[in-house]
């Protein structure tokens, strides 16, 4: 199907404005493989432990990655040459174009994420903690840096969504603990204790264990005041108060 003369003039428009970007990430492909600065500490603390790498001299190790940097260069070059890239760009900017004609018809539905979808699924770890709009200060790039506010709003807004799935988990396990013991306190008020008593995973039993090892403490407390109360009221008693006369507890 052949395009119109003002897609023709999008097309080549949208060429050359993503050209420049889709340079870039070559040449970041393109950037020689770079080992750690305490390689060598390593390197040296492995020989000290015994490992089989100690016997790779630096000059092997260099010659590796000198061709390792070489193959790759190649590779890219013929992946993204200047016909490649073109045609690639040219293919998105036509698909762009049939898109945008059928939204305005009407006639493209874009389906959004659901709520429970958004909090429950960890989609938001594929964005960066802090947006890093291009490669440090690399001149060569083609892209302005965000300006510092929407940089921040950015940031803001993935802590607060980071935040709203930790208390949406946190309160879907609260919801699951609490319809669970509803449904075993309904199995008792059905009559089914016998049943409900002896499933070992029972919500009911879970909660009586715990009362079996509060019970006892609770009953120690109480002694304890109990104690200290009538202590009290029996020293009292001398005076002869009739406030303050011993009751059997």
């Amino acid at each position: 199907m052949a395009l119109d003369e003002s897609a023709r003039f999008g097309q080549a428009r949208y060429y050359h404005d993503k050209k420049a970007f889709i340079h870039s990430q070559v040449r970041l492909l393109e950037a020689p493989i770079a080992l750690p600065k305490d390689w060598r500490n390593r390197r040296a603390k492995l020989t000290a432990e015994g490992e089989p790498y100690k016997s790779i001299p630096d000059v092997a190790v260099t010659a590796a990655l000198s061709r390792v940097h070489s193959d790759t260069e190649k590779s890219l070059r013929l992946s993204f040459n200047s016909q490649s890239i073109r045609q690639l760009l040219e293919q998105l900017e036509s698909s762009q174009h049939e898109l945008r004609k059928k939204a305005s018809q009407g006639g493209i539905i874009i389906r959004t994420k659901s709520v429970p979808e958004l909090l429950e699924s960890d989609w938001i770890e594929s964005f960066p903690q802090n947006w890093q709009h291009r490669q440090g200060n690399d001149a060569r790039s083609s892209e302005a840096p965000l300006d510092s506010s929407r940089v921040q709003k950015y940031s803001d807004l993935r802590s607060r969504i980071v935040t709203l799935q930790a208390k949406y988990q946190t309160l879907k396990e609260k919801h699951e603990y609490y319809k669970n013991l509803q449904y075993e306190i309904r199995q008792l008020d059905a009559g089914e204790i016998q049943k409900n008593m002896l499933t070992p995973d029972s919500q009911v039993v879970k909660e009586l264990e715990k009362m079996k090892v509060l019970l006892p403490k609770l009953i120690k407390i109480l002694d304890t005041r109990r104690d200290a109360i009538s202590g009290r009221r029996k020293r009292k008693s001398v005076f002869d108060d009739p406030v303050f006369d011993e009751v059997d507890l």
